[in-house]
């Protein structure tokens, strides 16, 4: 949604946790996410398909479309997103994360956000995004593709000016008097937008009644919640997560919890989303790779979310550098850098997404190196020569793009590529080998199946390693174990930074990587030596 600040870290202890029972994550489409990486697209700021459309609109929006303002219309539409699904395979992508296109209310609502559902509650297409014929077509063009769509629901909130608030003024939680409710995370309006009362009959069956709409009008194979931590976890539990579900088994849940804390985000977990957004990782790569300080943040943050989640849903947290509420990644990394060290560890951020547990998720623009600070910095439009390798290698700007942005790209395609083709790194368990120490800011893990594990390597210290030993037996176990074999060659899948394949003797490898690089050495029951 448009930016606003956290509203805090309470941890909010009115909601009972779920028991396991109430977990439901089985079934092919959900399995199916894990394995594919999450594509951020606000289609305003994407790709203008229909130019007609631009200035079309139901409600007076004088001025706003204006492709020079940074928080105006910039022409971006559904028929453009439709187009780009070429580029999007391309890229690897396998679902796309598409922000709000319903009706809004008067004003410049390019994100979506500023929501004018009407009564009774059924999908409405904003104009200017296209109509719901577009949106069925859309859908269609991914699934094609073998893409799926992740549409964004708003329950939270209305757009100020809407028309609901003067029909039903008692569908929403007065600002006057919401601080003294016991909880101002669910009572009060976010960012001085209206606040919808979820805990009356009408408004709860109200706002299932839109958000069932619209799956059934968009054929979407997932709902991303906005604002989620501001709707009463009691509420998505016992009503809107099991009504949807109802006529949807198998559709895909992610909760957005802007919250790095534990507890809160250990509740709205065990609501019933399929997943939530980590913005603790998110944290922790911005202080340790953007900045180059120590890994320990990482690991700490894995070590706890594996605890307290356990590693069935710790592999179903969305994971993401940043996304159109927070300042792009790459401008993090630029920060008192030359753009080529920047650019390593930009590369460096984009291995470690793409082979931590978790599904990964990029903002449109992220496998570009696109920059951006705050909003609306952040919301720059996808160049118009994205598609185009050639073009992509001509540009060498830092003014919006961090260095060579085809390096970039082609480095999100062998990511996706390899983690598409090695269920270790999407469903694999996950264990730490080391961490920073005397000799080394490096975060060494194993991600492991029955069948392979893939030994990661990522150096974020500004030196080269040469000859570190890395113990792979005494923090093994199990089938991941089983695959170390004295003398066998483990060959590295990035084939860019490290030695192409390390012989394992006495349970250890030797590697040399160089500053802020990658490595990744399968070991797979191929993997057999014969002792020298």
């Amino acid at each position: 949604m448009p930016s606003r600040p956290d509203a805090g870290m309470t941890p909010d202890a009115q909601a009972p946790i779920a028991d396991a029972s109430t977990d439901a994550r089985v079934g092919p489409v959900l399995r199916t996410f894990r394995s594919r990486f999450l594509y951020l697209v606000m289609p305003d700021r994407f790709v203008d398909g229909d130019p007609p459309n631009n200035e079309i609109s139901e409600v007076d929006t004088a001025g706003c479309y204006d492709v020079n303002h940074p928080t105006s219309f910039h022409g971006g539409d559904m028929a453009g997103l439709a187009a780009s699904t070429s580029y999007l395979e391309e890229l690897g992508v396998g679902a796309v994360w598409m922000t709000p296109v319903a009706r809004q209310v008067p004003g410049c609502g390019y994100h979506g956000y500023w929501q004018n559902p009407g009564e009774p509650n059924r999908a409405e297409v904003d104009s200017r995004f296209g109509t719901l014929s577009d949106l069925a077509d859309l859908t269609s063009a991914l699934h094609e593709r073998d893409i799926h769509l992740v549409i964004d629901l708003v329950i939270n909130h209305t757009g100020n000016g809407a028309d609901l608030i003067s029909e039903h003024p008692d569908w929403f939680h007065r600002a006057s008097t919401c601080s003294s409710s016991g909880n101002s995370d669910w009572d009060c309006p976010l960012a001085g937008l209206p606040d919808f009362a979820q805990e009356k009959a009408a408004v709860s069956e109200y706002l299932i009644e839109g958000s069932l709409s619209w799956l059934a009008r968009s054929g979407a194979d997932g709902v991303r919640l906005d604002a989620a931590k501001h709707v009463p976890s009691y509420y998505l539990k016992d009503e809107w997560l099991p009504a949807l579900k109802a006529e949807h088994p198998e559709l895909y849940t992610i909760g957005e919890i802007f919250s790095n804390d534990p507890r809160t985000l250990e509740i709205y977990l065990n609501t019933g989303f399929t997943s939530i957004f980590n913005f603790p990782l998110q944290t922790a790569f911005v202080n340790t790779i953007a900045a180059g300080a120590s890994v320990d943040q990482i690991a700490a943050v894995l070590e706890w979310q594996g605890t307290m989640f356990g590693v069935e849903k710790q592999l179903d947290l969305v994971n993401m550098l940043d996304n159109h509420d927070l300042d792009r990644f790459a401008s993090h990394c630029l920060l008192g850098r030359s753009v080529p060290l920047a650019a390593q560890r930009y590369q460096l951020a984009l291995a470690a997404l793409f082979t931590l547990p978790g599904v990964p998720q990029l903002t449109w623009g992220g496998e570009l190196g696109m920059l951006g600070g705050r909003d609306p910095d952040n919301r720059s439009d996808m160049p118009k020569w994205a598609s185009s390798a050639a073009a992509r290698s001509m540009v060498q700007s830092a003014e919006q793009f961090l260095g060579d942005p085809e390096s970039h790209h082609a480095w999100v395609v062998q990511l996706a590529k390899l983690r598409n083709q090695h269920p270790a790194l999407y469903d694999g368990t996950y264990t730490e080998l080391r961490r920073q120490d005397s000799q080394a800011n490096l975060l060494a893990f194993v991600r492991a199946t029955q069948d392979e594990a893939i030994l990661v390597l990522l150096n974020n210290g500004d030196s080269d390693l040469t000859d570190l030993s890395i113990d792979l037996t005494s923090k093994l176990s199990g089938a991941a174990k089983a695959l170390i074999h004295e003398g066998g060659e483990l060959v590295d899948l990035f084939e860019r930074d490290a030695a192409a394949q390390v012989k394992v003797r006495s349970g250890h490898v030797s590697v040399s990587i160089p500053a802020r690089g990658v490595a990744a050495y399968r070991i797979g029951s191929d993997s057999l030596g014969s002792v020298e």
